[in-house]
């Protein structure tokens, strides 16, 4: 339907992975765990919309295991008239399993696969802006140094990944959020978490709407990039709600009631944390808000959380979907 806008969330695991449906148009945002390629195969084989681009925001294999298990096995579901941007084409070497996750091994470089295929690969940048139809893409991350530092220190990064293909057990236990403590702000040197932190991230608008796709990127890199109280219909918290990158600083700069969390709770991992969902209530009660919705695509983490203390008069949505009509 013209001037409709649809955002799915598909089970990606430990991962993302997005679809946007801008009225005949389709956007694919990370391919999520190896397993999420049946969920994109499926969508695909059924849509009546035009996939009319693919971002891969950066080469973390819970980003990019579904589209490369699509490409490697699939590749002929997806035209290669479709763009795929991405943050530095040349840096992803990777190896499908039968893990869930995908390998930093030895094995063929996605920009192989897809070169072999036909496939145009686009680098994007800070202060890029795609217009792909009707709808525009405002890219505020990586900078060109970001991309140029996680270069120099690929090899370094490849030797430091856990490569055992696991994601972790997934937690059952409760997230409990007391709104009574004061939480630290936690964040990680750039340096440190290059990966992350040379994410792509972007303003998606169609019509009169707008989401902001946080990725994984830093918080800091992004406030830099926003102008104060700016609108958006939805938020994908970047890191899978890590306490590391979302502060109050960045959520300062949001104008939004709407947050978005995927993830489906591994223990290890810590996500989500309860101090992002804090943080996130704090800066809506701030800007003169009654009320939230934090969206998750795991019912299990959704009915985790345990809510302490919430503020008077505040109202605080836990919700679970797969997919959200943004009217």
């Amino acid at each position: 339907m013209e001037g409709s806008l649809k955002f799915i969330l598909l089970e990606a695991k430990t991962g993302d992975s997005f679809i946007v449906e801008c009225g005949c148009s389709a956007f694919i945002i990370d391919g999520g765990t190896n397993s999420t390629s049946k969920h994109l195969k499926k969508y695909l084989q059924h849509t009546d919309k035009e996939l009319r681009g693919i971002f891969i925001t950066h080469v973390d294999r819970d980003h990019i295991g579904g589209l490369v298990k699509l490409f490697t096995n699939q590749n002929q579901i997806i035209g290669n008239k479709v763009p795929i941007y991405m943050n530095h084409p040349d840096l992803i070497n990777v190896k499908t399993s039968d893990q869930d996750m995908v390998s930093y091994d030895d094995g063929e470089q996605l920009s192989d696969i897809l070169n072999a295929n036909g496939f145009k690969i686009l680098t994007v940048n800070t202060d890029d802006i795609l217009e792909i139809q009707d709808v525009k893409f405002e890219i505020l991350n990586p900078t060109k140094e970001l991309a140029a530092s996680l270069s120099s220190n690929w090899k370094e990064t490849q030797s430091n990944k856990n490569l055992d293909g696991s994601d972790g057990l997934v937690s059952t236990e409760s997230i409990v959020v007391d709104f009574s403590l004061k939480h630290e702000e936690y964040k990680k040197n750039l340096e440190d978490d290059i990966v992350n932190a040379s994410s792509i991230c972007f303003i998606l608008s169609y019509m009169d709407r707008k989401i902001l796709f946080l990725s994984d990127s830093h918080p800091d890199s992004i406030s830099k990039k926003l102008k104060e109280n700016t609108k958006f219909d939805y938020v994908k918290i970047s890191h899978h709600g890590s306490k590391f990158n979302t502060t109050l600083d960045l959520l300062d700069k949001i104008d939004c009631t709407k947050f978005v969390i995927s993830t489906n709770g591994p223990r290890n991992y810590g996500h989500p944390a309860p101090s992002t969902i804090s943080k996130i209530v704090e800066s809506c009660i701030k800007k003169g808000h009654n009320s939230c919705d934090i969206i998750f695509n795991y019912k299990k983490v959704a009915d985790r959380i345990e809510l302490q203390n919430v503020p008077e008069g505040f109202a605080i949505n836990l919700i679970h979907s797969h997919s959200l009509e943004i009217q």
